[in-house]
């Protein structure tokens, strides 16, 4: 297939893809409406008067033996950062936000909320309330597993450890910093993905539409794919210690500032492996050592 012909093909896709994101938006949109129409009655079986009745609320408090984290936020938007001691700052949520550790250690941070998520978009049948939730973490805190699901709104974190950091950002930016983990998936579905000083081993991105920006030490595995978005990376290593696969369908692509062919795979014998899948935009990689 010439360069010709792949433009021809890949321009296509896309507008494929847009036509089919705005065929599922309206059906979405309408199913929503139906829903908010009979939700009282037949689908979500609330009452309303319950409903306008809740008030948004604030809540804090202290916790003590945390060695993972389950969060899940329908909307609004989440920071982790460091403090003196593991605490939780809930503004402007429901009475029925839950924040509590179970008997393995595990804080939990749950808004039960009547939301849903369609793909790549976020629907919230209560658009009361726009929350904004901080967790504070020890100096040098080193965690277990830390799940985090959130609908709709930015997800901002630094300066903890993980053996494992999954993170679902349904329409939102996920920003990181100063962050160890010894496997990191990171799924940002409407929304730019961007990290920075960061220790992962075994990184999986998938961008549906979104920029992606990493930087900092990547070992083992590590795979990006990105639907509709440039790809930035600023390793802290030498090319020479990396296996790299790089394809781009419609971008440029440039490795150490030098433009290569969109399908680049170079076997440098080495223990770590990079593999990039950018479907429209451009990738960009540098090595600084």
């Amino acid at each position: 297939m010439s360069s010709f012909q792949k433009v021809i093909k890949y321009c296509a896709v896309a507008f494929a893809i847009l036509l089919a994101v705005g065929i599922i938006t309206g059906i979405a949109n309408a199913a929503l409406s139906v829903v908010s129409l009979v939700s009282g009655d037949l689908i979500y079986r609330y009452d309303r008067h319950d409903l306008q009745d809740t008030v948004a609320v604030n809540k804090s408090e202290d916790f003590t033996g945390v060695r993972s984290l389950d969060i899940d936020i329908a909307s609004g938007n989440l920071t982790i950062t460091q403090g003196e001691g593991f605490r939780v700052e809930a503004d402007d949520v429901t009475e029925n936000f839950e924040m509590k550790v179970t008997g393995k250690g595990t804080l939990i941070l749950r808004e039960k909320n009547r939301d849903f998520n369609f793909l790549w978009f976020h629907y919230n049948t209560n658009k009361k309330f726009n929350s904004n939730i901080t967790l504070y973490l020890p100096a040098d805190c080193q965690l277990n597993d830390v799940a985090i699901d959130t609908g709709a709104g930015k997800v901002r974190m630094d300066s903890f450890q993980a053996d494992k950091l999954v993170v679902n950002a349904g329409a939102g930016n996920i920003e990181g910093d100063s962050i160890t983990a010894n496997e990191a998936i990171l799924d940002g579905g409407a929304g730019s993905v961007s990290f920075t000083n960061v220790n992962f081993r075994n990184m999986d991105i998938d961008c549906g539409v979104g920029n992606v920006r990493i930087g900092g030490i990547l070992l083992g595995k590590n795979k990006i794919d990105c639907g509709i978005g440039n790809v930035d990376l600023e390793i802290d290593a030498r090319e020479e210690d990396y296996n790299l696969d790089i394809q781009s369908g419609l971008g440029k692509v440039r490795l150490n500032g030098k433009r290569i062919s969109k399908d680049y795979r170079k076997d440098n014998d080495a223990s770590s492996f990079i593999e990039i899948d950018g479907g429209i935009g451009d990738v960009d990689i540098n090595f600084t050592r």
